[in-house]
């Protein structure tokens, strides 16, 4: 970093010995790594082993003696405080790893993916498929230009520069496709609280810097880019009235069906209730004959166990439970289809060891971890006991998010706990 002399500078310094007993989650995670800002912008997070905390507040500025230089700093030392230097999230036996949920009427930030049709016939002008900003000048954006009936290419602009395109790509007019956009002004400054419930790497790694798009499953293009902050509620998704070139329409002129954002938020209930997980989602509409998708899965970070939807030929499918022992249970078959269901799921890997004392007895504990049961619209498609993993902290990954490589291609409309 390059720091010029006589400039004043904000330097927060966070150490795990900080942390004698961790109140909540950020606290816990602070207590294992150094962390290093510089002008509310991260620096360094590294894992780290501590000495146990003192009796007496840190010394600043000076060593006190401690090493055999004896130097102090030789800067000018104008404030010292103790701070959050991050937003705090509940302490909790889960880590939720951070999924794809539809997004309803509320501002919010985060990756976006929509699914889209091309309009029906071919628009006269290049069209915003995401604006961000508050006005023309201060706005980013991403267009898609129909140069004929099936071939398409998008790029990616900032007040008028224009930034990476994406190669020209032939979608088939009839199916809908799937765009992840993922881009600096999806996001807000490290101390929002859409990071608290974010590790500090994801906190350091989701201040992009970078665009990126993917295409059902195809990266069009990742490259760096200039960018301006947004407000959530100026984050606007097939229209930018007032905000797009006059060169551009104003809105696309296609159909969205859906749009989701990446998010790391804790399921409704997930950390006060008992019962099963509901989710409801919708399948994929053309999902392909022996495709595997993983649509749960609980844990440690290097084993798990996972919920698999596996689909079948005449529009059916099954679900597979496989357990990181290598055991395979199988449901009964259920026919897939482009509409709202309710799948509860009764699962073993979400009573982790220690959820034993919250109301539930030790016998009752080792039943249950032990337990799946799972449920589409009220019909019981499997029923059954296995050895579930057990971790603290337990990881619960919905949807397949990373790293797991089979992710789910339908959409996760919302998750809660019950009862």
């Amino acid at each position: 970093v390059s720091l010029p002399p006589g400039e004043i500078q904000v330097l927060e310094l966070s150490l795990g010995s900080f942390y004698r007993t961790p109140a909540d989650a950020r606290s816990r995670e602070l207590s294992q790594n150094v962390v290093i800002r510089l002008g509310g912008q991260t620096l360094w997070v590294l894992p780290a082993r501590f000495h146990p905390a003192g009796s007496q507040p840190p010394i600043v500025g000076r060593d006190a003696g401690i090493a055999a230089s004896g130097s102090s700093f030789t800067g000018e030392l104008l404030a010292q405080h103790t701070v959050h230097p991050f937003a705090t999230s509940p302490l909790s036996s889960f880590a939720v790893a951070p999924y794809w949920l539809e997004a309803g009427s509320e501002p919010a930030y985060g990756a976006v993916r929509l699914h889209f049709k091309l309009p029906a016939q071919r628009p006269a002008k290049i069209e915003p498929l995401l604006v961000t900003g508050t006005s023309i000048r201060l706005t980013d954006y991403l267009t898609i230009d129909h140069q004929s009936a099936d071939r398409v290419n998008f790029g990616y602009m900032h007040a008028g520069f224009h930034g990476p395109q994406s190669p020209r790509v032939r979608l088939d007019p009839t199916r809908e496709q799937v765009a992840e956009i993922d881009f600096p002004a999806l996001y807000p400054g490290e101390g929002d609280e859409f990071f608290s419930t974010r590790t500090l790497a994801e906190i350091a790694a989701l201040r992009r810097t970078r665009a990126r798009l993917r295409l059902n499953g195809q990266v069009l293009f990742d490259a760096p880019v200039p960018a301006f902050d947004s407000p959530a509620d100026k984050i606007d998704v097939g229209a930018g009235p007032g905000r797009v070139a006059p060169a551009y329409a104003d809105r696309c002129s296609g159909e969205i069906s859906a749009i989701e954002r990446l998010t790391a938020r804790t399921p409704a209930g997930l950390l006060e209730n008992l019962g099963p997980l509901e989710l409801k989602l919708v399948f994929p509409s053309h999902p392909s004959t022996g495709a595997v998708e993983t649509l749960c899965a609980t844990g440690a970070a290097d084993r798990l166990d996972v919920l698999a939807l596996v689909y079948g030929p005449s529009g059916r499918a099954h679900c597979e439970v496989r357990m990181s022992t290598g055991v395979i249970l199988r449901s009964h078959e259920f026919p897939v289809d482009a509409v709202s269901h309710l799948l509860q799921l009764q699962w073993g890997g979400l009573y982790p060891d220690s959820t034993t004392g919250q109301g539930v007895s030790p016998e009752e504990q080792r039943q249950r971890q032990r337990h799946v049961k799972i449920t589409l619209d009220g019909t019981v498609l499997l029923e059954d006991q296995a050895d579930f993993i057990s971790a603290n902290l337990q990881i619960l990954n919905l949807g397949g998010a990373a790293p797991l490589k089979t992710p789910f291609t339908g959409r996760l409309q919302a998750v809660r706990r019950l009862p």
